[in-house]
């Protein structure tokens, strides 16, 4: 049975909040249209390519949270189809939190930003680094026309990407 994204969205503490509040009819209302996509749409592919950085956030299996900032050139997050992204994990700082996190945790949030708009898409979903295994390989290199380069590896493929999206 497939999951309600609002489910994952929305846990029964936030609920009673929005009630206490007074915007849970209104969300009610949003999950009944189906506000939230379990799939990547054209409008939202095309907005993930051309950005140039997003927010990853992760939490240990004990629950501590932890945000990365990761960047590139625009096309940096590959679009394996639609539930799937990948992007390099490049050295950085050598402390490998979010490596760490996923190992124990595989749930795992994405914000992309567009400042000058400002829009903004969230993503929540599974993620996993991948150390570069043959299919995720072959897709790179049909999708890109590049080989995949010895050391480099993907990090995340969300799957599936429950999204938000805000004009």
């Amino acid at each position: 049975m497939p999951i309600n994204p609002a489910d994952i969205l929305f846990s029964p503490a936030t609920r009673a909040v929005q009630k206490r509040y007074g915007s849970r009819d209104y969300i009610a209302r949003l999950e009944t249209r189906g506000h939230w996509r379990s799939r990547l749409s054209e409008d939202v592919i095309s907005f993930i390519r051309t950005r140039n950085s997003f927010y990853l956030g992760t939490a240990s299996r004990e629950g501590r949270p932890y945000i990365q900032h990761r960047g590139g050139p625009p096309g940096f997050i590959s679009i394996l189809d639609q539930e799937t992204l990948a992007w390099p994990k490049l050295q950085g700082n050598r402390q490998h939190i979010t490596a760490g996190n996923l190992s124990g945790n595989n749930q795992a949030f994405i914000f992309l930003m567009d400042y000058s708009l400002p829009r903004r898409i969230k993503l929540w979903g599974r993620a996993e680094v991948i150390y570069a295994p043959a299919p995720i390989t072959q897709k790179w290199n049909a999708l890109y026309g590049s080989p995949w380069k010895p050391g480099m590896r993907v990090a995340g493929s969300i799957s599936p990407p429950f999204q938000q999206r805000r004009n």
